[in-house]
């Protein structure tokens, strides 16, 4: 009996802690405008016409990047069948404008940041420009070297 109020008592100290862990990753951050220079982000846009849309993105100077999309782009950027963007970052806004200029996707315009964890290589990232509901863009840090 005694063993089972101490594993009781462990499971207990031990989720009370995991939930202080998540409350402090929640960081109230304004974002350098050279915070993206040079860094690689993978992860996904959702909704996205009913499905979630895997994205790359690799940020090649302080202004350019190029961002690669479908399930491939899960692990980084390749050498091929990108689109170039401008961007620029101002607090907790992140704005992307696509150079081709053909047309304008949910990838472009403002996104406000919503959600960083204290390592600040987690981000989430909200956009409200459309009429149904905000689409959501969840980044991920990659390291240089794991990109394709």
């Amino acid at each position: 009996m005694k063993k089972i109020i101490g594993f009781l008592l462990l499971m207990i100290v031990v989720g009370w802690g995991c939930s202080d862990d998540e409350e402090k990753q929640v960081v109230d951050y304004e974002l350098p405008s050279d915070f993206f220079y040079q860094t690689v982000w993978n992860g996904q846009m959702s909704p996205f016409k009913d499905f979630e849309f895997w994205i790359g993105v690799e940020f090649v100077s302080e202004t350019e990047g190029r961002a690669k999309t479908g399930e491939d782009s899960a692990i980084g950027i390749g050498s091929s069948n990108y689109v170039e963007f401008d961007y620029s970052v101002e607090g907790k806004v992140l704005h992307i404008s696509r150079k081709d200029n053909n047309y304008t996707t949910r990838f472009d315009g403002y996104w406000f940041l919503t959600y960083a964890n204290e390592a600040m290589d987690s981000l989430v990232f909200k956009q409200d420009v459309y009429e149904d509901e905000p689409t959501i863009m969840m980044l991920k840090r990659v390291s240089l070297e794991d990109r394709k």
